[in-house]
């Protein structure tokens, strides 16, 4: 769970614990302030579900809670390649259609939102 807690603090979320954060250097300062200027993530109802489908079914049933409104944050790590590669084509090509964003956390972890860019 330390990674996602991680990657929500990124997003703007603070964890339930309260921690004193990691030295970090210049350019992970400059990344960070980079994603929080970009996205406006007080508008977020509640935090995002991490989500790790194995199937194209579970990929469906995905997008379907992105169409809902939920914004999604998924990682594909329990998928072979080509079947990942085809389900970040469907949930990119949702996003698009919705006009969502993306946001990768890392090779195999996406963010869908719905929030516009300021």
């Amino acid at each position: 769970m330390g990674f996602l807690n991680g990657f929500l603090r990124t997003l703007g979320f603070e964890g339930d614990k309260k921690k004193t954060p990691p030295k970090e250097n210049d350019q992970q300062k400059q990344k960070m302030q980079s994603t929080q200027a970009q996205y406006d993530l007080k508008n977020l109802k509640e935090k995002p579900v991490l989500y790790e489908p194995k199937s194209q079914s579970e990929v469906q049933t995905l997008v379907d809670k992105f169409k809902n409104g939920e914004d999604i944050l998924v990682d594909l790590k329990n998928m072979e390649p080509k079947e990942r590669t085809r389900a970040l084509d469907f949930f990119s090509g949702a996003t698009y259609a919705l006009s969502g964003k993306i946001k990768q956390s890392d090779t195999t972890t996406y963010f869908f939102c719905h929030l516009e860019l300021e």
